[in-house]
């Protein structure tokens, strides 16, 4: 690496061969993820954008932004690009898919831009493998990981702006004006990728790294990067607060001492150096592995990363500080996902491809780096550069290709927790969820995914999710009573389990155990308040006892969390009608009509509302509707 900052040159920035090359780069990631673009939601992305009641309106984006709780996790931004999205394209998965690649794509000619402004060897080289890499398709792939996408973007954005700061501050004849300018850029771009994932929180520490290696940090540096260290603190704390509290990332399956920690973490490291070298048998899940710290091999990947640090930071006067510094990255970037804080998905694997998304860059370009000056001092680009040229090209080709195929595991759910499962069989969640798209199949196969739990238990029999689910099982069964055992064994293993509760309070009231299922759903509530699901079931035993107006209350919380609830909005309505408060029945019919035109009886139901409430024109439209759509109706009315 250079000895100073410099700016990318005019000439290079006009270079036509540049823009071309630009171009060829964007076409040829949008290539290697077609197969993702035309596939399906998978996993969790039903509840990030299909199901997520937040997009639909603007009371939604503002729970986005104002109610940590209301959304799977707060990242007010990424939620905020999905809000826009629904609303341009509804709730189909290709413009989410599209709209994934191209933030990737957008990433890689930053990280272009950002290479060329610090003077890093083969910096086109470097985007083009970030791009194409195939431990990258996990987040581009997966809707769910906008927040790795998007807040990528944002923080090579802020990290572009701020270097940019600092190049025009040693600069004097720059106006004032443009300078402060991008120092502002850089903070709001800093605060933009926060909201989109915390893991960015790292970009001052990395700030500073480069700087160091640039031989450019000086004490200003230090206070004009203090604003973000303290927004990075905050953003992380409070992520790590609703990890713990609202996600549920703590208890038995997370009690790891500081030495195990440092184990996991190690091992992790040297994990995804491995991937990024050979991408051999990426998985969406890979097994967890047991941490021993008695066995003495383990013990060697922290001693090898003491190793590794402790030779590069000697050899920093001979080779440069690049190395030290992007090793450094490397780690730094990951370190809140190598197990040193909780986080949910620790009770099922200690490693993800998308964990390394951000961090990757680092080795990436010190790889790239390195190989582009070895070629250079031993003149190999000069004497065959038609064979260093084929080289690149094959790399790339081979990349794209390897993308391409892993890519096409993520077109559907079946596609996807096939490959899991061949790769980690080994890994009750894998199993888990091969029971889940059983179930959800269509028409479902209870037989295959029942075998799927059975498995699950027992791999994991001190887990409560495969007791959940063979719960469901036994609903669908309506085997109530044992359905009920598997719940109460979930909520036993975690007490927390808002959805056990739920769940158990429904196998309860079809037992007709009306009190002791209001018990449990409002245990479920005390969890999870904003749980609509449980104020619908809840409002259900409520109205089933005659208390119409409790029920009522129920049904308008579940509406408020879901507005397009069509179960809820019948049940309000007929609460209403019970109650005789024809007025009020008026509203939630009349919205529910809006999602479902075809629904004869809420038709007959209107009609009979509005013609007790002086809507007599109302009233005989919405007659006429119902008996067309079910001609039998026309005897009831009275």
């Amino acid at each position: 690496m250079g000895k100073r900052l410099r700016s990318v040159p005019a000439a290079a920035a006009a270079n036509p061969l540049a823009w071309l090359a630009a171009v060829l780069l964007v076409i040829a990631v949008f290539i290697a993820y077609r197969p993702a673009a035309t596939g399906t939601f998978i996993w969790d992305d039903d509840e990030y954008v299909a199901l997520n009641p937040n997009l639909r309106s603007a009371a939604g984006l503002s729970g986005i932004w104002l109610h940590p709780t209301r959304s799977p996790q707060y990242y007010p931004v990424t939620f905020t690009s999905f809000w826009i999205e629904y609303h341009i394209w509804g709730a189909g998965p290709r413009g989410y898919h599209e709209i994934n690649i191209l933030l990737h794509a957008g990433s890689a000619l930053l990280l272009w831009r950002i290479l060329k402004r610090l003077r890093v060897p083969g910096t086109a080289f470097a985007a083009a493998v970030f791009a194409l890499h195939p431990v990258m398709v996990e987040s581009v792939a997966w809707i769910t990981e906008r927040k790795n996408t998007l807040s990528l973007l944002f923080y090579l954005a802020a990290m572009d702006a701020y270097l940019m700061f600092v190049r025009i501050e040693e600069h004097e004849t720059a106006e004032r004006t443009t300078r402060w300018g991008a120092y502002t850029a850089a903070l709001v771009f800093f605060l933009c990728a926060l909201g989109s994932k915390t893991v960015t929180a790292s970009l001052p520490a990395a700030l500073l790294l480069i700087l160091w290696c640039k031989d450019r940090l000086r004490q200003r540096d230090w206070m004009m990067l203090a604003p973000f260290f303290l927004l990075g603190i905050a953003a992380g704390w409070h992520t790590s607060w609703l990890e713990r509290s609202e996600v549920g990332a703590s208890g038995p399956e997370w009690s790891y001492s500081a030495v195990q920690r440092c184990l996991i973490a190690s091992r992790a490291l040297w994990f995804y150096t491995a991937k990024l070298l050979w991408p051999d048998r990426l998985s969406f899940i890979y097994s967890k592995w047991r941490v021993d710290p008695t066995d003495a091999v383990q013990w060697m990947f922290p001693l090898a990363v003491l190793a590794a640090l402790a030779i590069l930071f000697a050899l920093r006067r001979r080779i440069g500080r690049g190395p030290l510094v992007a090793v450094l990255l490397f780690v730094g970037t990951l370190a809140p996902a190598l197990g040193f804080v909780n986080v949910y998905p620790m009770r099922y694997t200690f490693v993800a491809d998308h964990y390394q998304y951000h961090a990757s860059l680092a080795l990436i370009v010190l790889i790239v780096a390195g190989a582009t000056t070895f070629i250079r001092r031993r003149g190999l680009n000069r004497r065959f550069p038609a064979a260093v040229a084929g080289v690149i090209a094959i790399i790339l080709m081979t990349l794209l290709c390897l993308t391409w195929s892993q890519a096409g595991i993520y077109r559907a759910q079946r596609t996807l927790w096939a490959d899991t499962l061949r790769k980690s069989p080994n890994s009750w969640m894998v199993w888990l969820n091969q029971g889940r798209v059983a179930a959800a199949a269509s028409p479902p196969d209870m037989a295959v995914a029942a075998a799927a739990f059975r498995k699950a238990l027992d791999l994991a029999p001190d887990v409560a999710d495969p007791h959940y689910d063979m719960g469901l099982i036994h609903l669908d069964e309506r085997n109530y009573t044992t359905a009920a055992a598997e719940f109460s064994r979930a909520i036993q293993i975690e007490p927390r389990h808002a959805r056990g509760h739920n769940m158990l309070g429904f196998a309860l009231a079809a037992q007709h155990r009306l009190d002791d299922a209001i018990v449990e759903y409002r245990r479920a509530l005390a969890i999870k308040p904003n749980y609509a699901h449980a104020h619908f079931t809840l409002g259900l035993a409520l109205r089933e006892q005659g208390n119409y107006e409790p029920a009522a209350t129920e049904f308008l919380a579940a509406i408020d969390l879901d507005p397009t609830s069509a179960p809820a909005l019948r049940e309000l309505a007929t609460c209403r009608i019970r109650q005789a408060n024809y007025a009020a029945a008026l509203d939630p019919l009349r919205r529910l009509l809006q999602l479902q035109p075809s629904n004869a009886e809420a038709h007959f139901d209107l009609a009979a509302a509005c013609a007790l409430t002086n809507h007599p024109e109302e009233s005989n439209d919405h007659f006429l509707r119902a008996v067309a759509l079910k001609p039998e109706l026309r005897a009831r009315w009275k």
